[in-house]
């Protein structure tokens, strides 16, 4: 078991992911999803397109998803630049 989340680890910080976040993902899942099957069992579609906060939600968090990307992309290019250049 160890030996995996070892490699899980390395494999992380290889491709950059965030370690900390991961692990809160990892505790929080399990209230995310039992959340979710409430939400879903409560409304319908329809119900969710008059809610004002629920609109919002779902126009911000793609365009911070895609915020993140275009700026991790940025990074990679500025690291390789770099490092080329030595």
């Amino acid at each position: 078991m160890l030996a995996v989340f070892s490699c899980v680890g390395f494999a992380m910080r290889h491709f950059m992911f965030s370690r900390p976040a991961m692990l809160m993902a990892f505790i929080l899942s399990d209230r995310v999803e039992a959340l979710t099957a409430q939400m879903t069992t409560m409304y319908n579609i329809d119900r969710l397109m008059d809610r004002p906060i629920f609109l919002g939600l779902v126009v911000e968090v793609p365009l911070l998803v895609l915020l993140r990307s275009s700026r991790h992309q940025m990074r990679m290019r500025m690291y390789q630049g770099i490092s080329s250049s030595y």
